[in-house]
């Protein structure tokens, strides 16, 4: 079942805060998708696959891919993937029509040859197939809390420090898709604007996360702290999962292909 108090409980108990007021949205979103997910199934840009975890269903073999090696490792330590990818390149080492499905959360804003990578993807995507993935765009730098602050150069710094190479809008991004041979089948916002500011500033909140990684290897040290039913009903009432896509920071596509 999809329960978004399921997933707002699961990052607060296992990630730093920042990621409960927008992970739970996509994985909300994934879940309620989950008819399109077939086997094979690629997860591209995996990271670590916790999130591929929450929102996976039964039996679907699944191949991470990702640029980062360590975060590889720990998504082969959860004994979720059928195999586990390392790639440098856009090019994807795969057969054309591998997959019957393929799933990318928030990772093509930060490819800088989007047009190379979405060709590729459409190239391993079976006829017919469906490609779900959620996408950061430009309405993310103006909800920044620090672009209020700083204008301009806070939203330079923080492309640079995210490395966004892709802010798009909405049209954009549907041109992009479709350029590639996608077929834009249903586009849902889930970022407002008081959810995109709260979410700037609960970045800089999260530092204590890091320091507890670096030290503990542990990301929440003190689950109950962060995990418990003040901070969960306080995080629902500021996510949303109904914001118009053209006012949204961010986007989740289904998109099949052509």
């Amino acid at each position: 079942m999809c329960s978004l108090d399921t997933f707002i409980a699961a990052y607060l108990a296992h990630k730093p805060f920042f990621y409960s007021l927008i992970r739970p949205q996509e994985a909300f979103l994934f879940c309620q998708h989950q008819q399109f997910l077939h086997s094979p199934l690629l997860d591209f840009g995996s990271g670590d696959g916790f999130f591929t975890s929450l929102i996976l269903p039964p039996h679907v073999q699944t191949w991470a891919l990702d640029i980062n090696p360590q975060v590889l490792a720990k998504a082969r330590s959860r004994h979720l993937y059928h195999q586990v990818v390392f790639v440098q390149k856009s090019k994807l080492p795969f057969a054309n029509h591998t997959f019957a499905a393929i799933i990318s959360n928030c990772v093509l804003e930060h490819i800088p040859n989007l047009t190379a990578t979405l060709h590729e993807l459409h190239r391993v995507l079976q006829p017919k197939g469906h490609f779900l993935t959620t996408v950061m765009t430009n309405n993310w730098n103006r909800q920044l809390m620090g672009t209020k602050l700083f204008g301009h150069f806070y939203q330079k710094l923080m492309a640079h420090q995210q490395k966004h190479y892709q802010l798009l809008t909405l049209h954009q991004w549907q041109h992009a898709f479709a350029e590639a041979g996608f077929q834009v089948r249903k586009v849902t916002g889930y970022l407002s604007s008081n959810n995109g500011r709260l979410l700037d500033l609960a970045h800089y909140l999260s530092s204590p996360s890091l320091l507890s990684h670096l030290i503990a290897k542990k990301w929440v040290p003190f689950p109950q702290l962060q995990n418990n039913n003040l901070v969960k009903n306080w995080v629902r009432r500021h996510i949303s999962l109904s914001v118009p896509p053209t006012e949204s920071g961010a986007l989740f596509f289904l998109l099949q292909k052509k």
